[in-house]
């Protein structure tokens, strides 16, 4: 926080997409207007975990991808 908590919250949200899902329209539009309402801009992550690494393991995190896969501030028709 720049200022602290009281005065500056995050500028985006995080979502975690699975690797080959489809995006629901209305939830992402649904989620959009949460977003747009805040003022936050939604970063989408893949996080790649292989079927054969074990994540109760502490070196699970050698064999754990996250890829960046958007940053997205679509703005509504209201506010332009």
């Amino acid at each position: 926080y720049r200022d602290g908590p009281e005065y500056y919250h995050s500028s985006a949200a995080v979502r975690i997409v699975s690797k080959g899902s489809k995006r629901d329209a209305s939830a992402f539009i649904a989620l959009n207007r949460e977003l747009n309402s805040i003022k936050k801009t939604l970063i989408e992550v893949l996080v790649v975990v292989p079927e054969d690494c074990n994540i109760e393991s502490i070196d699970s995190i050698r064999c754990i991808s996250v890829i960046h896969s958007s940053a997205l501030t679509w703005k509504t028709s209201d506010d332009r």
